[in-house]
């Protein structure tokens, strides 16, 4: 059994001490890879604030992410910049980004919709090695070990297992936590950006 983790997003601070001391907590006893697809910058949740942020470039984000991950299995990684991305987004998706019709939270999910497709084609070359794939935060903090489930479960169905709790609880709706499961219950991951005007 082995297993893809997918950390993607913004890399908002979280004690590195503290992470790596809850991604060990997460990793205990299994074989794993992790993948990391990282924006160049950081802000806020343009979902949960109505204020305008500012976006600042990160100095140095690849050594951050390379430091936060050292000792653990980082099989790949990649770094894009958040502005040149929403310059250069298509019309298609700028017309969704730009739209009074849609939810905020709708709006501000596209980049990281684009960031979790970008993590899950680092992972694409070796699909074939794993079992089952998670998508995680750099703001998560893990407090106990994966294999307290029984992988072999999760692996053998096509269920997406997430998180979705409280005030976000829809029972539609995948919260971007946390979530994964077995390659086919998570290959939706690999086309969803292209899916997701049409969607």
């Amino acid at each position: 059994m082995k297993i893809a983790f997918l950390f993607s997003g913004q890399y908002r601070y979280i004690d590195p001490k503290l992470f790596r001391y809850s991604l060990n907590n997460l990793v205990k006893g299994i074989e794993y890879s992790i993948f990391s697809s990282c924006w160049k910058e950081t802000g806020k949740s343009l979902t949960i604030s109505n204020e305008i942020v500012e976006t600042k470039k990160l100095p140095n984000i690849e050594n951050k992410i390379h430091e936060l991950f050292e000792g653990f299995n980082l099989k790949d990684t990649s770094f894009e910049s958040f502005m040149s991305f929403k310059e250069n987004l298509p019309s298609k998706y700028k017309k969704i980004l730009n739209s009074s019709d849609f939810h905020k939270g709708t709006i501000n999910s596209l980049p990281q919709i684009y960031l979790i497709n970008k993590s899950y084609k680092l992972l694409m070359p070796f699909i074939d090695e794993y079992d089952l794939v998670f998508r995680c935060r750099y703001d998560s903090l893990f407090i106990h070990p994966l294999k307290i489930y029984d992988l072999n479960k999760l692996k053998s169905n096509k269920y997406l297992y997430n998180l979705n709790f409280g005030r976000s609880f829809n029972p539609k709706r995948v919260y971007d936590i946390f979530f994964g499961g077995s390659l086919s219950a998570t290959y939706f991951m690999a086309t969803i950006w292209d899916d997701l005007p049409e969607l």
